[in-house]
C-alpha cells in the first residue's frame, strides 16, 4: 500500500523527500514525506499554486491500514513538527 500511495503522489507532481521507518501505536510503520505545489487555490484575492510539504504516517493493524497526514506550508513545517510529533506518540489503536 505504501509504494502505491508513493506512485499517487509523485503522479501528482510531488517530489518524494524522505522516507524512513517508525513505531507508531507500538506497531511498525512507515513515514513518507513529500513537497509540492497545492492548487490552485485562492489566496490573497489571486488564483494560485501553494508551496506545500506532506508527512504521511502509515501503520498496519488487524488487517486495516491507518494514515495519519500533516500538511503544512514549507515554512510552517517544521515549526509544528513538536506538536505533530506528540501527537503521533499519543496515538493508540485499540
Amino acid at each position: 500500500h505504501v509504494d502505491f500511495q508513493v506512485t499517487q503522489m509523485q503522479a501528482g507532481n510531488l517530489q518524494l523527500i524522505g522516507r524512513s521507518e517508525k513505531r507508531l501505536a507500538d506497531l511498525p510503520a512507515q513515514a513518507l514525506e513529500f513537497r509540492g505545489q497545492l492548487g490552485p487555490v485562492m489566496k490573497h484575492g489571486r488564483i494560485e499554486m501553494v508551496a506545500m510539504q506532506w508527512l504521511q504516517v502509515y501503520v498496519l493493524k488487524d488487517k486495516r491500514v491507518y494514515c495519519l497526514t500533516y500538511t503544512a506550508e514549507p515554512f510552517a513545517y517544521d515549526k509544528y513538527m513538536p506538536q505533530v510529533q506528540e501527537m503521533l506518540a499519543s496515538l493508540e489503536l485499540s
